[in-house]
């Protein structure tokens, strides 16, 4: 899809959970989400043990075209891009 110059694009907060297990992450690691969609972290980090409790996400738009993934009980968010 091609956009012209100009055009304005609006992107909506999406709700979601982890198709895995939580455990932390760092910049490189990879979230697949219930939808099958793919997110790298490229700026970020939190450590921890696997946490079967987080499971809700959320993806967030951010400005210049950036995303955000924001995870349930975590107080730190990931900034990310999709993967294809």
């Amino acid at each position: 899809m091609k956009v012209d110059p100009g055009t304005e694009i609006e992107y909506n907060t999406m709700e979601l959970e982890l198709a895995g297990t939580f455990a932390g992450f760092e910049k490189g690691t990879v979230f697949t989400l219930s939808n099958g969609q793919r997110w790298k972290v490229v700026s970020g980090s939190y450590s921890c043990g696997p946490d079967p409790r987080v499971k809700k996400v959320r993806v967030k738009p951010g400005v210049l075209g950036s995303f955000f993934l924001e995870f349930e009980r975590v107080k730190t968010q990931a900034k990310v891009k999709l993967v294809k």
